[in-house]
């Protein structure tokens, strides 16, 4: 199941390289706001940047501090996918639990909006397990009780070791 994730996971970064890729070639060169070895940044890459970024950029600052970041991220990731960190276990392990997390916050964040513009304040705890419980009511999960002791017993014997 997880090779089966991993492989999404791949596939997905693979179109979205080739769609950058693609989207890269049909930039103008007067288009390019600013320029990173082989990356052009557009200006909605700039702005995508500053809307999306993780790293709590204050976009109140002087916008060149703000573009020296930018370029000192993008710098980052051009050396580490030089030396085929991208290609690591760890780095694709990461990215699907990120990606996971990144999904899930998405729909509790639809689904909490749904429930508060539907019901008052008091009820909208009691409404989002509801929602959760019908989820798994409606889902087929099969759970190996004599291999999950297992190995939760030997998780918690190598910790305690």
């Amino acid at each position: 199941m997880k090779k089966k994730w991993i492989l999404i996971i791949l596939i997905g970064l693979i179109a979205l390289g080739a769609g950058l890729f693609g989207y890269q070639q049909d930039r103008k060169p007067d288009q390019a706001l600013a320029r990173i070895n082989n990356y052009s940044m557009s200006v909605k890459d700039f702005e995508n940047e500053l809307e999306y970024t993780g790293y709590g950029i204050d976009t109140s600052a002087d916008p060149r501090y703000i573009m020296d970041v930018i370029i000192d991220e993008q710098l980052l990731v051009q050396e580490a996918q030089r030396q085929g960190l991208h290609k690591r276990k760890s780095f694709l392990i990461t990215i699907e639990h990120y990606w996971k997390q990144t999904l899930i916050k998405e729909l509790m964040d639809k689904e909490t909006q749904r429930i508060q513009k539907e019901l008052a304040p008091a009820d909208q705890e009691k409404a989002f397990q509801d929602w959760l419980d019908k989820l798994r009511s409606k889902a087929h999960i099969q759970i190996n009780q004599e291999l999950l002791e297992k190995t939760i017993k030997d998780k918690f014997q190598k910790t305690i070791q």
